[in-house]
C-alpha cells in the first residue's frame, strides 16, 4: 500500500499541510493563480522540515508540520573547536515578510558579548544571514579568526557547509539558469568575511533546550519589536536585492 502523502504549501492563498492534492480545501486549491506560491509533497514530515528551513514560509506552516509524528530532529548539542570563540547567532521575523531582527552572543573565555539589531521589513532568512555576518565582524574587531559559529538555520549551514552560496556568486547569483538566488548582497558579505577567517558552521536545533540559543532568539524577537526600526536596504518589496 502506498504511503500517504503531505502537501506543504510554504506560500499561497492559505499556507499550512494539506493530506490532499485536489478537492474542495485540498493544497491544489492554495496555489492555483497565486503568484509566487512555493509548495512542495513529502511522504514524510521530517524531509519536510527541512525542506522548509531553505524557503521562505509564513511561521504556522512549521508550527503545524511539528504536530505531524516524524518532525522532529533529536537534539543535540554542539561542538565547539579547542581554542575557537563560540558563536550563537539566530534570526527572527514576525509575518516573514515583516519586522525582524537578529541576535547574537560571542564567547570567549570568560567573555561576554551580545548583540541584537532590528529591522521595519525583512525575511527571517535575511536575519540568519545578518546575525552571522554581524558576529564574525564582532569576532574580527575582538583581533580573532577562529570560531565555531553555532545556529539553527539549516538554510545558512548547508549553503556554506556544502558550497551552495559560492557556486551561486560563481553563476553571477543565479540558482538555476532561471531562477535569481535570494540575498545575494548578504551572501556576497558573509562569503567576503569567511574568506579572512576560520569559522566552522554548526548547526543545532532551535528551542530545543539549548541556552545559549534560546537567548539568541529572546534577543532577535525583542530587537523585532522595537519601535521605529529602519528599513531592510537590501530589501524590496517582498524582493531581495539581486547584484550583477
Amino acid at each position: 500500500m502506498a504511503k500517504k502523502k503531505i502537501y506543504v504549501v510554504a506560500k499561497g492563498k492559505k499556507p499550512g499541510i494539506y493530506r490532499a492534492w485536489a478537492g474542495g480545501g485540498g493544497a491544489q486549491e492554495q496555489v492555483t493563480g497565486q503568484a509566487g506560491a512555493v509548495y512542495k509533497s513529502f511522504s514524510a514530515a521530517g524531509p519536510a522540515a527541512e525542506w522548509l528551513t531553505t524557503v521562505d514560509h509564513h511561521p504556522s506552516v512549521m508550527n503545524e508540520l511539528k504536530k505531524l509524528p516524524g518532525s522532529a530532529d533529536r537534539p543535540r548539542m554542539p561542538t565547539v573547536r579547542d581554542g575557537d570563540v563560540a558563536i550563537y547567532t539566530d534570526g527572527a521575523c514576525t509575518g516573514n515578510p515583516g519586522p525582524g531582527g537578529y541576535g547574537c552572543v560571542l564567547l570567549r573565555g570568560d567573555e561576554r558579548q551580545e548583540l541584537a539589531e532590528g529591522f521595519s521589513l525583512t525575511t527571517n532568512n535575511r536575519m540568519e544571514i545578518l546575525a552571522c555576518i554581524a558576529a564574525i565582524e564582532a569576532l574580527m574587531e575582538m583581533g580573532e579568526t577562529r570560531a565555531t559559529l553555532v545556529t539553527d538555520s539549516r538554510y545558512v549551514v548547508n549553503a556554506v557547509t556544502k558550497g551552495w552560496a559560492r557556486k551561486w556568486r560563481a553563476k553571477r547569483w543565479m540558482r538555476t539558469d532561471t531562477e535569481p538566488a535570494k540575498n545575494p548582497d548578504l551572501w556576497e558579505r558573509l562569503l567576503d568575511l569567511l574568506e579572512k577567517t576560520d569559522v566552522r558552521f554548526e548547526w543545532v536545533k532551535g528551542h530545543a533546550g539549548h541556552a545559549e540559543n534560546e537567548r539568541c532568539d529572546a534577543l532577535a524577537v525583542a530587537a523585532a519589536a522595537e519601535p521605529n526600526l529602519p528599513p531592510d536596504e537590501g530589501f524590496r518589496d517582498d524582493k531581495p536585492l539581486t547584484l550583477f
